[in-house]
C-alpha cells in the first residue's frame, strides 16, 4: 500500500465486531486470527463466517493458548495452531489489514475493549512473523 492507501482507525469501548466481520467477510487470499481464548456459541456468527472463507478458498488460520476437542469440531475448516503463550488479540486479512487490540474476535468481549485497525502490508508481515515465531 501507498502511504496515501493506509490507513490507521481507533475505535474505543467496542461493544461488537461488526466492522471486522465486513472486513473478514471481504477476504480473498488469506485470514489469520489469533485469540488468547475460544469462547464459542454453538451457533457463533464467526464460525459460519470462516466456514464460509474456507469453502471460497480463503485460508483460514487460527492461532490460540489452546484447544479443545469441542472447539475442534467446531473449527473444522480452519487451521489451528495452538500456542501456548501467546498473548496476541488480532484478525489480519488478506496479509494487508489488521485488526488489534484487547478484542477477542474468537470469543466473548467486554463493552470497553477496544481495537485498531491498521491498513499496511509490512505491519500485517511483521505481526505475522511474531505469529509464527
Amino acid at each position: 500500500l501507498s502511504d496515501e492507501e493506509k490507513v490507521v482507525s481507533i475505535f474505543d469501548h467496542f461493544p461488537e465486531v461488526g466492522l471486522v466481520f465486513a472486513d473478514l467477510s471481504k477476504a480473498s487470499k488469506s485470514v489469520i486470527i489469533s485469540a488468547t481464548k475460544l469462547w464459542f456459541a454453538k451457533r457463533a456468527p464467526i464460525l459460519e463466517l470462516l466456514a464460509d472463507l474456507s469453502a471460497r478458498g480463503v485460508e483460514v488460520i487460527v492461532f490460540t493458548r489452546q484447544l479443545l476437542d469441542k472447539d475442534k469440531i467446531l473449527l473444522n475448516s480452519v487451521q489451528v495452531n495452538v500456542k501456548e503463550k501467546l498473548s496476541l488479540h488480532t484478525a489480519i486479512i488478506d496479509k494487508s489489514i489488521v485488526w488489534y487490540g484487547s478484542v477477542n474476535y474468537l470469543g466473548y468481549n467486554a463493552e470497553d475493549d477496544n481495537a485498531i485497525k491498521i491498513a499496511d502490508s509490512f505491519i500485517a508481515e511483521e505481526i505475522i512473523k511474531i505469529l509464527y515465531e
